[in-house]
């Protein structure tokens, strides 16, 4: 009786641990998408230890030999990691050359200091496999970072474009839409994008051309739909403000679509805690008192 007592605790004590545990892995995620929004607001967070090794890796990246040495290397992915530092929007500033001293030096220093601080738990096959994590992890949070980007810009599209519609609805052009956007909006990396549509056309460019090298930059499917839509009512002489209420209603209605997606997906999500956490848990409170009770002979 006492060791049936005992297996009931235990096994409740493991319940409560595994509800635990799951409550706090939906907790955590549900925390990090709440923040998403607010990511790219705290890229110097995201991106200050770029921005502090920076000086290091250009003066590095600068030396004599050393453009010829990774132009040799790392030649196939030269042109590939280039164009996604593009998309990224250079994080910290690094160029493709500092982006590739950077996973030298990670691929060299990062199992030297483990073979420093845990020579005792390292063996060969270890650090083989630290220095092949550490050499391909900035390409993974270089993708992560790009995409993560171009989530933000396809979020954010629908509020600058009513921002616009309205302010050229009360009479304004364009370009004073553009610089009154920028003006009063916080940091997001679709701010600046349009800071850099402003400085272009402050510079001579035609908000036309500005606007489409700035697609070309974004390269986002969504932003080139409107981008096109935006240049065609400028040529055909039709009202900019209808034209973006339209689409502004027609880019919200693709967010809900892609929200309504993610909710279908929430219950194939949630099988993997269910049958690992849950379910055991269920099976042992339904079922050890039978087990017990037949190897006791009763």
């Amino acid at each position: 009786m006492i060791n049936l007592i005992f297996i009931y605790i235990i096994t409740a004590f493991l319940g409560a641990l595994a509800g635990c545990f799951f409550y706090w892995i939906y907790s955590y995620y549900k925390k990090e998408s709440e923040k998403s929004s607010k990511i790219f607001r705290e890229k110097s967070k995201r991106v200050g230890f770029l921005g502090r090794i920076k000086p290091f890796l250009t003066f590095v990246a600068q030396a004599p030999f050393v453009f010829d040495v990774l132009n040799k290397i790392f030649q196939k992915d030269f042109n590939a990691k280039k164009k996604q530092l593009f998309l990224a929007g250079y994080p910290g500033g690094i160029t493709v050359e500092e982006f590739f001293v950077l996973k030298f030096y990670a691929f060299i220093f990062i199992p030297l200091i483990c073979v420093i601080f845990f020579q005792e738990y390292v063996d060969g096959i270890f650090l083989i496999i630290i220095a092949f994590l550490s050499y391909i992890y900035p390409d993974f949070w270089l993708k992560a970072y790009s995409n993560e980007r171009q989530k933000e810009i396809t979020y954010e599209l629908p509020n600058a474009i009513d921002t616009f519609a309205l302010i050229i609805s009360a009479g304004l052009q364009f370009k004073e839409a553009i610089d009154i956007y920028v003006k009063k909006s916080k940091p997001h990396p679709l701010v600046e994008e349009f800071r850099i549509l402003q400085n272009e056309i402050i510079l001579g460019k035609t908000w036309v051309s500005a606007l489409k090298d700035m697609s070309n930059r974004i390269s986002n499917s969504i932003f080139t739909n409107f981008s096109t839509a935006l240049i065609q009512a400028e040529s055909t002489g039709t009202s900019l403000s209808e034209v973006l209420t339209r689409i502004s209603s027609d880019l919200k209605e693709i967010r809900f679509s892609s929200a309504e997606k993610e909710a279908h997906k929430a219950p194939i999500k949630i099988i993997i805690p269910l049958v690992v956490f849950i379910f055991p848990t269920m099976f042992i409170i339904l079922f050890a008192p039978l087990i017990l009770n037949y190897m006791a002979g009763k």
